[in-house]
């Protein structure tokens, strides 16, 4: 009878090692997470001004962010389709597909960023309401 002996996925695997220790090296060093965070609370607020009124609702933390949508089932999957027209990719998420999920690069531009600002509430314009 021979076994099969399996520890980790990544047990032992010297590359992936090193390139984990060189991607925190780099996060520390750019400081991407305190400017996720502060490019992040800026850019979630200049969402929530322009969707004001449209009952949609923005929520994150740094630049990993949540739109819900509300309203009828697969609204997510609505504007994800809007948004990818204009140029944007995002993925939905929640049981109803009602969250728009935006997951930049830590290292986009704040020009870009608000350039999807502008587009998302054009985006957001009929879609059914919460």
């Amino acid at each position: 009878n021979q076994e099969v002996v399996h520890t980790s996925t990544f047990a032992g695997a010297p590359l992936a090692c090193g390139a984990a220790l060189a991607l925190l090296d780099e996060l520390s060093r750019k400081r991407l997470a305190e400017r996720a965070a502060r490019v992040g609370e800026s850019w979630r607020e200049a969402m929530r001004k322009q969707l004001e009124g449209s009952g949609a609702q923005v929520r994150g933390a740094g630049l990993m962010v949540g739109i819900e949508l509300g309203g009828a089932p697969g609204n997510a999957a609505e504007l994800q389709t809007r948004l990818l027209e204009r140029g944007y990719i995002v993925s939905t998420g929640g049981g109803a597909r009602e969250v728009a999920v935006l997951t930049p690069p830590l290292t986009i531009s704040e020009e870009l960023l608000e350039g999807f600002v502008r587009e998302l509430a054009r985006a957001v314009a009929g879609l059914s309401g919460p």
